[in-house]
């Protein structure tokens, strides 16, 4: 009875192959290296044209492939950064759509006269992924912040402007346009 039951389950979940983690891993990566190369327009080998993204404050829900774009556009024009994808969980519902969990880190460096600044933020990416003709692609985006929240007392003041606001710790003025 254990045997035919094995072989059911076997029947109805085909493996999942290494190439198909990859593939999911190489479309979440796409996403930092788009942001921090600025080509947003690369975020359609990333996202899904309908995808519904809570970027959380300030940028909080985004709705469709064209609003993330401009909405990240726009956010990170100040700035220069580098974005760090690391612990990462893959979970398969199904032939076409899995969710993933991944731990990211994100360094915005300040421009012009804010040279030197910085804003960093720790958090994770709560994904729902779909297989599209061209591949896996991001329907559904939950950023949440993961941060200490010391005092701000307790925080040297690198400048004068260094904040501490909610996740993001940092000069936030570098984010203004100058």
């Amino acid at each position: 009875m254990l045997l035919f039951s094995t072989l059911a389950l076997a029947l109805i979940h085909r493996a999942i192959t290494t190439s198909e983690y990859d593939s999911i891993r190489s479309t979440l990566s796409r996403y930092a290296l788009a942001i921090d190369l600025k080509d947003f327009d690369s975020l359609d080998s990333v996202f899904t044209k309908d995808i519904v993204a809570n970027y959380s404050e300030p940028l909080n829900v985004l709705t469709g492939i064209e609003e993330v774009k401009t909405s990240l556009e726009a956010s990170l024009a100040p700035v220069t950064s580098v974005h760090s994808i690391t612990t990462q969980l893959i979970d398969f519902h199904d032939d076409d759509t899995v969710s993933s969990l991944t731990y990211y880190t994100a360094a915005q460096f300040g421009t012009g006269s804010l040279e030197g600044e910085l804003v960093s933020a720790w958090g994770r990416y709560e994904d729902e992924l779909v297989r599209t003709l061209v591949g896996w692609r991001i329907s559904k985006r939950q950023l949440v912040y993961m941060v200490s929240t010391a005092p701000l007392d307790s925080i040297i003041r690198f400048s004068s402007s260094f904040l501490f606001k909610g996740p993001l710790i940092g000069n936030l003025d570098i984010f203004l346009p100058q």
